[in-house]
């Protein structure tokens, strides 16, 4: 997991790390901490690693079905502050997947919304922030116009461990798919820019170009490609990190 290591990271260099997860999420943080060598009740013990679970945590600043600026200040940035009151001159780091609990409700809106908050907050302390999206790559909501809002909060998308080598998917499909024509498909991808978005794996930069470029023969090809995921269609998840701080 991803966020365990980058949790980790700062633990093991003695700074603070704040995790704001589900129940899950939390499980997989703290058995990765303590496999690295670290012991994730002795670091909360001692307030270097604080957690929170995530739906209560969101209740706290959700008014009327939307998230408030305020009550997140008062709840999150509360605790932000202390944690980096707390380090000094220490690095701190925070991990969430509030914004994964928002975009798997359906609520696109106030993810993006929530986004905006972390980025105000971490501006003004300056401490390192990971979150995560539960996106299917496959599906039509992953492309560049619907993540336009997500993609322009973080400075880097970074994949989620998946059953599939995603890229080597995508090569099959397209050679199933598009026969002949694949090798054309390859040679302008490599020949033209892709989205003016944050960096992110190779196969996840196709997928977005083929869907901006070749929308209906990108459907085609995505749809093989999830077939080939070894037979159970997985979805496949990203992780998207802001690395300032």
């Amino acid at each position: 997991m991803n966020a365990g290591r980058f949790l980790f990271g700062v633990l093991r260099t003695g700074g603070i790390a704040v995790a704001i997860a589900t129940s899950r999420t939390a499980s997989g943080i703290l058995s990765q901490i303590e496999r690295m060598g670290h012991d994730p009740a002795e670091a909360m013990k001692s307030g270097r690693l604080v957690l929170h679970e995530s739906t209560q945590m969101l209740a706290r600043f959700t008014d009327v079905g939307a998230v408030d600026a305020q009550l997140f200040d008062r709840c999150v940035g509360v605790e932000m502050r202390q944690a980096c009151e707390r380090a000094g001159s220490r690095p701190v780091r925070a991990f969430g997947d509030m914004v994964g609990v928002l975009w798997q409700r359906g609520d696109r809106e106030q993810a993006v919304a929530l986004e905006t908050f972390w980025a105000t907050l971490q501006q003004e302390l300056g401490f390192a922030l990971f979150c995560t999206y539960p996106i299917d790559v496959f599906a039509q909501t992953y492309s560049a116009d619907a993540l336009r809002g997500v993609f322009a909060t973080h400075t880097h998308v970074v994949q989620a461990a998946s059953r599939a080598d995603l890229g080597r998917v995508l090569d099959l499909a397209m050679d199933e798919v598009l026969g002949p024509q694949a090798a054309q498909v390859r040679s302008q991808i490599r020949a033209l820019p892709m989205q003016p978005l944050p960096p992110m794996p190779k196969a996840e930069q196709i997928i977005l170009w083929m869907r901006g470029h070749m929308p209906e023969a990108a459907e085609a090809v995505l749809a093989r490609a999830r077939e080939l995921c070894e037979g159970s269609a997985p979805r496949v998840y990203l992780h998207e990190q802001h690395s300032r701080g």
